[in-house]
C-alpha cells in the first residue's frame, strides 16, 4: 500500500494553528480543522486513498479528488473530458488550446466564430472585419475588399469615387468613365 507524507502546505498551516491555541488564541474550528482533528506536531502519513480524498485538488465540475494529469484553467482544476468549450460543449482534450473570454473557455473555432459575429461587417462582402482594416465612405472594409471595382487595384492617389450600385472607382478608371 502507498503511503504518502502530510503535504508541506497542509502541515505548516495545521502547526500553526497548534502554536496559536497553545499561545492562548481561540481559533473559530472548521470541518478537518478542529483542535482534535489537528492533534499534535508529530508528522502525518496517508494512505494513497486518504491522502487524495484530503489533499488532491478537485475537480471544478465532478467536485471529486483528481489523481494524475489534469488541465488547469479558469483558476480552478478539471479532469481531461470535463473541462468544455462554452459554445459547442466539445471537450478539450489534452494540449489542446483555448481562448479564456469573459470567464468561460472557447475553442479556436467557437471564438473566431464569435468575434466574426460580433464584428462589424465589410461593406463590400458583408463578413465580419477582424484584425486590420481600412475604413472609409462611413463603414468598414478589408484590404482586399476595398479596390477599385474595375480594374481591383488600390487607391494610391488617395482618391475613391463611389458608384451608386455601391462599388467605387479609382481615379485612372473614373476617368475613363466619364469619357463614355
Amino acid at each position: 500500500m502507498e503511503i504518502s507524507p502530510e503535504p508541506e502546505v497542509a502541515r505548516n498551516a495545521r502547526l500553526d494553528r497548534i502554536k496559536r491555541r497553545q499561545g492562548g488564541e481561540v481559533i473559530e474550528e472548521a470541518p478537518g480543522e478542529t483542535e482534535e482533528q489537528d492533534g499534535d506536531e508529530r508528522l502525518r502519513f496517508y494512505c494513497h486513498l486518504d491522502w487524495h480524498e484530503q489533499f488532491a485538488p478537485r475537480c471544478k465540475h465532478c467536485q471529486t479528488p483528481i489523481l494524475g494529469e489534469h488541465i488547469v484553467a479558469l483558476g480552478a482544476h478539471w479532469h481531461y473530458g470535463h473541462f468544455f468549450c462554452a459554445e459547442c460543449g466539445d471537450p478539450f482534450e489534452h494540449g489542446m488550446t483555448h481562448i479564456e473570454k469573459d470567464g468561460y473557455a472557447w475553442c479556436i473555432k467557437c471564438q473566431t466564430q464569435r468575434t466574426e459575429r460580433r464584428a462589424p461587417k465589410c461593406r463590400r462582402c458583408k463578413k465580419g472585419v477582424v484584425g486590420q482594416y481600412i475604413q472609409a465612405l462611413g463603414g468598414e472594409w478589408h484590404d482586399e475588399c476595398f479596390r477599385c471595382a474595375e480594374c481591383k487595384g488600390g487607391f494610391d492617389d488617395g482618391q475613391v469615387f463611389p458608384r451608386d450600385d455601391g462599388s467605387i472607382l479609382c481615379t485612372s478608371c473614373r476617368m475613363i468613365e466619364l469619357k463614355r
